[in-house]
């Protein structure tokens, strides 16, 4: 007797999106996630977000 067990369970991950902003001896780095289903919003924001980290930390260490 074989019986068919049917899983119709939806896992819907909802991804949060965030700013870290780590302040270290050459002063401040950060790490902007954003998540849209919508690419051109998600970019959009995330320029948002880099230009007022930018205004408020100054510009990015960049290693050499």
């Amino acid at each position: 007797m074989a019986e068919e067990i049917e899983n119709n369970q939806q896992f819907t991950a909802e991804q949060k999106s965030s700013v870290k902003v780590t302040k270290n001896s050459k002063g401040y780095t950060w790490d902007v996630k954003v998540y849209d289903v919508d690419p051109d919003k998600a970019l959009t924001k995330m320029i948002e977000l880099e230009l007022i980290c930018n205004a408020k930390y100054g510009s990015i260490v960049v290693a050499e």
